[in-house]
């Protein structure tokens, strides 16, 4: 398998403002339906240094869980 790209993480318009979220659980909607995420932020997280966004896009469903077990 070979290996993802690395960016260089750029400022953003919104570096430098206080967050308006924390760390953990949400929900949005998505596709007519509410999906549940999870937000992390860094820890010692400094609003004025620009930070690459991860985005873990695992899909649950019942069979997979059962995998899982």
């Amino acid at each position: 398998m070979a290996a993802a790209a690395v960016a260089t993480a750029t400022v953003s318009p919104g570096c430098g403002n206080a967050p308006t979220l924390t760390s953990g659980t949400y929900t949005a909607p998505s596709g007519g339906k509410n999906r549940s995420l999870i937000l992390r932020l860094p820890d010692g997280y400094d609003r004025n240094r620009a930070y690459r966004l991860v985005v873990d896009a695992r899909l649950r469903t019942r069979r997979s869980r059962h995998r899982a077990a």
